[in-house]
């Protein structure tokens, strides 16, 4: 799961990350929402969060109960997918 504060730069991102996955041999489901409507309820293997709303990590971890983390901004920025899949790979694992 991406948030973001709109859900429309993770939309985006979103497309690109499944793309990425499917071409990897990865069985990932990417899927985006607005981090103000998040909740347990989402389910959620991981949860990334867009630099924008970075701040709010602690206040997503309360609610995920899964491994969370704040996207590089310009990993975000520029959808580096090989990036992205090796922090959602790392979070996991721990």
């Amino acid at each position: 799961m991406i948030l973001c504060a709109a859900g429309m730069s993770s939309g985006l991102l979103v497309k690109k990350m499944n793309l990425y996955s499917e071409s990897h041999g990865l069985d990932w489901e990417i899927q985006a929402e607005t981090v103000f409507v998040y909740d347990e309820r989402d389910h959620a293997d991981a949860v990334l969060i867009a630099p924008q709303v970075g701040y709010l990590l602690n206040d997503v971890r309360k609610k995920a109960d899964v491994p969370c983390a704040v996207l590089d901004a310009f990993d975000y920025a520029t959808a580096n997918c090989s990036h992205i899949a090796n922090l959602i790979q790392r979070i996991m694992s721990e």
